[in-house]
């Protein structure tokens, strides 16, 4: 079956986040990658890294960790984080 996704503003004055991480292998090569927007949908930025690792959730981990160095490098203070899992 075919489940609707919609994606959903953060409030006012905040930046959203989602981010999402992935590997081929255990140990093996992983990506992780993040999009921020605004409450208007607005389109502020995005963030992608590639890595090795040996478990999935390490990848999705570090998908969290770039996403709050790069808000916070960027001075937005107000961080709204969805990942995948």
């Amino acid at each position: 079956s075919i489940k609707e996704v919609r994606w959903s503003p953060p409030i006012a004055h905040w930046v959203k986040c989602n981010t999402d991480g992935a590997i081929v292998g255990s140990p093996g090569q992983a990506s992780c990658a993040g999009v921020f927007r605004d409450h208007d949908a607005l389109f502020l930025g995005y963030f992608t890294a590639n890595f090795r690792v040996s478990f999935a959730f390490h990848a999705e981990l570090l998908g969290v960790m770039f996403a709050i160095e790069s808000t916070h490098d960027k001075g937005w203070w107000n961080l709204w984080l969805e990942t995948v899992h």
